[in-house]
């Protein structure tokens, strides 16, 4: 019987597991005399004496299908039933641990899952090895499991994806625009990269990341983005004497006697000063329209 599920009988899972009962076939004079007997027994209605047939003759029970071979598998199959749908699945949202970010330097066990930047972004590695040694690389298979796949980057579409203001700790691709400095840069790397600043003199032989796509006569800050309609709007501010001024919180700035509607374009990118509100909230807008 059960332990964890008293109420079955003929089950001694999960404390233990059932050991499956082996039928058999006859094939044999005395096995067809045996069951002969057995059933002039039942249809006699001696039951006493079919029952001690049976437990005489071990091989004649192991030819016959009785209630308690049936219910035996019935009982099992609801101890497991049970088991999954109370243990099983709680044991595995339980059993994976998430470590965050990898470190070289600690040491793993069996199912911790961390994270590790390859391959132009994060992937998600899991632990397989009961004990994992400091300093295990990640692509060591004997100990992770990749969790995440990343394929290779597609062919880039045309035109340039808004980035807002350049940010030292994001992954950048080609064809990314981030304003910095002063001016938009379109980033011209093949491959995704982080921490190279945009900068117009690069020395000769060194890794061009960043083409210089956008350089206007006032300054461009990036820090707020509205959209509206699904364009994308670069707010500024400039006062009447010509001076360029950063919008506070509250976006108080005034106004300069710009045109609205010049146009700037350079390269792949074009940038037309507009004013999405109507000119009632003082602040003068680039419109990133390429």
């Amino acid at each position: 019987m059960s332990n964890t599920y008293q109420d079955l009988d003929l089950t001694a899972f999960p404390d233990a597991i059932d050991r499956r009962k082996i039928m058999v076939d006859p094939s044999t004079e005395d096995d067809l005399v045996l069951i002969s007997q057995f059933n002039d027994l039942i249809r006699g209605g001696n039951i006493p004496d079919a029952i001690y047939l049976l437990d005489q003759n071990p091989r004649l029970a192991d030819m016959c299908f009785s209630a308690e071979t049936w219910n035996r598998h019935e009982d099992m199959i609801i101890a497991i039933q049970r088991f999954w749908q109370s243990n099983v699945r709680q044991y595995l949202v339980d059993i994976i641990k998430f470590k965050g970010e990898y470190k070289p330097d600690k040491a793993y066990e069996k199912y911790d899952v961390v994270l590790s930047m390859l391959a132009e972004g994060y992937q998600a590695f899991i632990a397989i090895s009961d004990t994992v040694p400091a300093g295990t690389p990640l692509l060591n298979a004997s100990y992770f499991a990749p969790l995440t796949l990343r394929g290779e980057r597609g062919v880039t579409g045309t035109g340039l994806a808004w980035r807002g203001a350049y940010d030292s700790l994001t992954i950048y691709h080609h064809g990314d625009c981030v304003s910095h400095n002063n001016r938009l840069w379109a980033s011209s790397h093949a491959k995704g990269h982080s921490g190279n600043e945009p900068a117009e003199n690069i020395a000769e032989g060194e890794t061009v990341f960043w083409e210089l796509a956008f350089k206007p006569e006032t300054t461009i800050h990036a820090n707020t983005i509205l959209e509206d309609e699904l364009r994308r709007f670069v707010k500024i501010g400039r006062d009447h004497a010509g001076r360029v001024l950063t919008a506070n919180e509250d976006g108080d700035v005034t106004p300069s006697a710009l045109e609205v509607g010049s146009l700037w374009h350079t390269g792949n990118l074009s940038a037309g000063l507009v004013d999405p509100s109507g000119g009632n909230d003082g602040d003068i807008y680039f419109k990133i329209v390429g």
